[in-house]
C-alpha cells in the first residue's frame, strides 16, 4: 500500500499549518516508510518545508483561485498525480495532510482484509463516505476522477464525499465503524475523528 498524503501550503495561517503538516506526517512515519510515501502539493511550485521530509513530492501545480470546491481542487490534483504514473494498480492510501493518525487500526483492518476497491467510513447518515482518509485501488480512483464533470461539480458546489460515495457503490467496498483521526480545523480546532 502507497499513501498520497495531500497538502496546499496557501499563505493564510502558514506557520500553523507548517507546524500542524510536520506532526502529522512524522506520526504517519510510524505506520509507513518514507518511500511508500507520496506529497501532492496542490499550491506551492517552490522549494519549502515539505522537500525536508525527504519522500517523493510531486508539485501538482492545480490551485486555481477561481475555483471555491476544495473536492475540484483535490481532484484534479489527484488526477494529474495518477496520469503522471505509469503503473497505478495497486492500494493507496489518501490522507488530507495535517490529519493526523492516531494508531495503525485502519491500516490493519486494509491488510486483514484484502481484495477491496474501496476502504473507508460512511458519514452523513450513509450518504457520502468520508474523504480525509480512505484507501483505493489507483485504477478505481482514476476511473472515479475520470467519470466526473469538475464543471458541473464546482457550478453546484457537489462535494467529493458524495460523489465518490455514488460512484464506489457498485465497487467491491469496505466500510468501518471508524477510522481514529486528529483533524484540525481551522476557526474550530482540532477536531477528534474517532467519533465519525
Amino acid at each position: 500500500m502507497k499513501v498520497l498524503y495531500t497538502s496546499a501550503l496557501i499563505s493564510n495561517k502558514y506557520d500553523d499549518r507548517k507546524v500542524e503538516y510536520q506532526k502529522s506526517f512524522f506520526k504517519l512515519l510510524n505506520f509507513f516508510k518514507k518511500e511508500d510515501i507520496t506529497i501532492i502539493e496542490c499550491y506551492s511550485q517552490n522549494p519549502d518545508f515539505l522537500d525536508e521530509f525527504g519522500c517523493d513530492l510531486f508539485h501538482s501545480n492545480t490551485h486555481l483561485s477561481k475555483i471555491k470546491n476544495k473536492g475540484v481542487l483535490e481532484i484534479l490534483a489527484l488526477k494529474k498525480f495518477l496520469e503522471s504514473k505509469t503503473d497505478i494498480n495497486f492500494l493507496f492510501l489518501k490522507l488530507t495532510g495535517r490529519y493526523e493518525l492516531i494508531d495503525n487500526d485502519f491500516i490493519n483492518t486494509i491488510n486483514q482484509n484484502p481484495g477491496f476497491d474501496f476502504y473507508g467510513k460512511l458519514v452523513d447518515n450513509n450518504t457520502q463516505v468520508f474523504t480525509g482518509c480512505f484507501a483505493i485501488n489507483g485504477l478505481v480512483l482514476l476511473e472515479f476522477i475520470n467519470h466526473q464533470d469538475l464543471d458541473f461539480m464546482e457550478t453546484n458546489m457537489i462535494n467529493f464525499e458524495k460523489l465518490l460515495f455514488d460512484f464506489i457503490k457498485e465497487k467491491n467496498t469496505l466500510y468501518v465503524n471508524k477510522i481514529n483521526l486528529i483533524a484540525p480545523i481551522f476557526g474550530v480546532g482540532n477536531i477528534d475523528l474517532q467519533l465519525i
